[in-house]
């Protein structure tokens, strides 16, 4: 709660942090605020920015493949963000991170240090 909330979060209780979230608006800037400015500049772009994340490979190149698809159909401008998946290792992380990176090398991804803050 305290690294969400920071002082507001006070006191630490069930009830504060349920309230704390249903007075939050959820944005782009909620999201990732503190941990990529860049994608805070697509989103004032105007760019469409699409988050995923997991370990199976097989399923993110399907994805990746569905989104390129998407992206030249519908002419859009699309982002697509990799924000790995909780409690991966790092090991984990930096073998999809660079299968990733062979598939769509547009494509962004959040390193290790930054998919743990998400």
């Amino acid at each position: 709660m305290r690294w969400i909330w920071g002082s507001l979060a006070f006191p630490f209780t069930d009830s504060k942090e349920e309230d704390l979230w249903k007075e939050q608006t959820w944005t782009v800037e909620f999201l990732v605020e503190q941990i990529d400015t860049e994608i805070l500049q697509w989103a004032r772009d105007g760019e469409y920015i699409c988050f995923y994340g997991g370990e199976d490979k097989d399923w993110i190149k399907q994805f990746i493949d569905a989104m390129k698809s998407v992206k030249t159909e519908s002419q859009k401008r699309i982002k697509m963000v990799y924000v790995g998946k909780r409690n991966s290792k790092e090991f984990q992380l930096k073998e999809t991170i660079a299968e990733i990176k062979k598939v769509d090398q547009s494509g962004t991804c959040f390193d290790v240090k930054k998919i743990r803050f998400f």
